[in-house]
């Protein structure tokens, strides 16, 4: 039997499936509604046309898993770019973001995310960030960039419930300026004590 290779791109993700036609369309209407949400399917096998990759779910949509057989799955993830700078808004004070930030001295990388965002709405009334914006303040406050910026962003919006988002636009939240203001308090009086 012909095998059949289906590729998959998600987000940076490449996910390959390889295996008999019958059995890779099987996994991939297991796996259509979470991945295929406005993404692109490409097909490797010359004898099938893009036209009949459309046609895949209709035509096997009712077949019925008996033996999936050997299935290779391969995953590699994208080179993650690092985000690059951008001009900030024409409010921004940066030595006084710079002291300001300083006087907390934050040191998780969420604390200096989130006290970077906090910060700058403050000064200037913006409560839309991309990582771009948050990389740039991290650098004005002279701080290292994660890498996997946006990835963070993206859990303190599904995860900790501090940044709501707006396409691509991350937005500070009630609970989180609460928590935010919480966690600056708390840094504070540690550095206050410290330096006595």
């Amino acid at each position: 039997m012909n095998n059949f290779e289906l590729k998959i791109k998600l987000n940076g993700v490449e996910i390959e499936l390889t295996g008999e036609f019958s059995n890779v369309v099987v996994l991939y209407e297991r796996i259509k509604e979470d991945l295929f949400s406005n993404n692109k399917v490409l097909l490797k096998n010359e004898s099938f046309r893009n036209e009949k990759a459309e046609a895949i779910s209709d035509e096997f949509s009712e077949s019925k898993s008996e033996k999936i057989g050997k299935v290779v799955k391969t995953i590699t993830q994208k080179k993650i770019s690092k985000p690059s700078k951008v001009d900030l808004d024409s409010k921004f004070h940066e030595q006084k973001f710079y002291e300001s930030f300083e006087k907390y001295s934050p040191k998780s990388n969420k604390d200096k995310i989130l006290i970077s965002m906090y910060l700058y709405r403050n000064q200037t009334g913006v409560n839309d960030f991309t990582p771009d914006l948050v990389h740039t303040l991290l650098h004005t406050a002279a701080v290292d960039t994660p890498k996997n910026l946006r990835q963070m962003m993206i859990n303190y919006v599904n995860q900790d419930k501090m940044l709501d988002r707006n396409g691509e636009f991350f937005i500070l939240k009630f609970s989180g300026i609460s928590e935010i203001e919480k966690t600056m308090t708390k840094l504070e009086q540690e550095n206050q004590s410290v330096t006595k």
